[in-house]
C-alpha cells in the first residue's frame, strides 16, 4: 500500500511539471471546481505547523512541498514579512501543511514531523527552505537532510528511523491525497485564507492588501 501511494505521488509530481491535471490520477473529477472536504480546512490535522494565534480571526492554510522553488521564495520573500506584521502581532495564523512532490520532500517532511517540539519544526522547515538550493536538488539529498537534522539536534539513529517510518510515511502522504482529493490541491504553494483558495499575487504587497481587506 505505502509503496503505491508513494508511485502515485511521484507520478503526480511528473504530471504536474509537465502541465496534466494530476488528480486524474487518483481517479478524482478533472472538472471538478468545488471542495468535496472544506472542513479539513478548519480541522487540527496531526502534522499540522501552527504560527500564530490559534484564536486569529483570520486562518491561512498552505500546502507546500519542502522541495519547491516557489514555496522556498514565497517563504523568503512573503511569510517572513507576512509573520511580522500581522501573526506575530495576533491577527492571523498560519497553518502549514506538507505536500510533498518528491522523494527529498517526503523525507524532509519526515523528519520535520519527527521533531515533537513545535518550535523546532518551525525553525527546521525555515532551514529547509533557506538552505534549499544545497540538499534538495542534490543526489546525495538524504545524506546532506541527515546532516541538517543532526544540526537541529537528531541523532544519526533517529534519523535513518524516522526516514524509514512507514506509519508516519503512510499519514503524510494520506494527509496529501486528502487534501488533493478534497480540496483540489494540485500545486504548491496552495493557500487557502479563511477556507477559501487564495489566487491572488503571492508577493507581500498583494498578499497583506488581501489580509487588510479581511479586516
Amino acid at each position: 500500500m505505502m509503496k503505491n501511494k508513494f508511485f502515485a505521488v511521484a507520478l503526480m509530481a511528473v504530471l504536474v511539471m509537465f502541465g496534466f491535471n494530476a488528480q486524474a490520477i487518483e481517479g478524482v473529477d478533472d472538472n471538478s471546481t468545488e471542495m468535496t472536504t472544506p472542513e479539513l480546512l478548519t480541522q487540527e490535522l496531526d502534522n499540522d505547523v501552527v504560527y500564530g494565534n490559534k484564536d486569529a480571526a483570520i486562518t491561512i492554510v498552505e500546502y507546500a512541498s519542502l522541495s519547491c522553488s516557489h514555496c522556498a521564495n514565497f517563504y523568503e520573500t512573503t511569510f517572513k514579512q507576512i509573520k511580522k506584521d500581522y501573526i506575530d502581532t495576533g491577527k492571523v495564523k498560519l497553518v502549514y501543511r506538507h505536500f510533498p512532490l518528491n522523494l527529498p520532500a517526503l523525507q524532509g517532511g519526515l523528519v520535520v514531523n519527527c521533531f515533537k517540539d513545535e518550535d523546532a519544526r518551525k525553525k527546521l522547515i525555515g532551514t529547509l527552505f533557506e538552505s534549499q538550493g544545497n540538499w534538495a536538488y542534490t543526489n546525495d539529498f538524504s545524506l546532506k537532510l541527515k546532516n541538517i537534522a543532526r544540526i537541529a539536534g537528531m541523532s544519526n539513529e533517529d534519523f535513518d528511523n524516522c526516514i524509514s517510518d512507514t506509519e508516519g510515511e503512510e499519514k503524510l502522504l494520506d494527509g496529501q491525497l486528502k487534501a488533493q482529493q478534497g480540496l483540489l490541491v494540485k500545486s504548491t504553494p496552495t493557500i487557502f485564507v479563511n477556507g477559501q483558495p487564495y489566487i491572488g499575487a503571492r508577493t507581500y504587497e498583494g498578499f497583506s492588501k488581501y489580509l487588510d481587506n479581511l479586516m
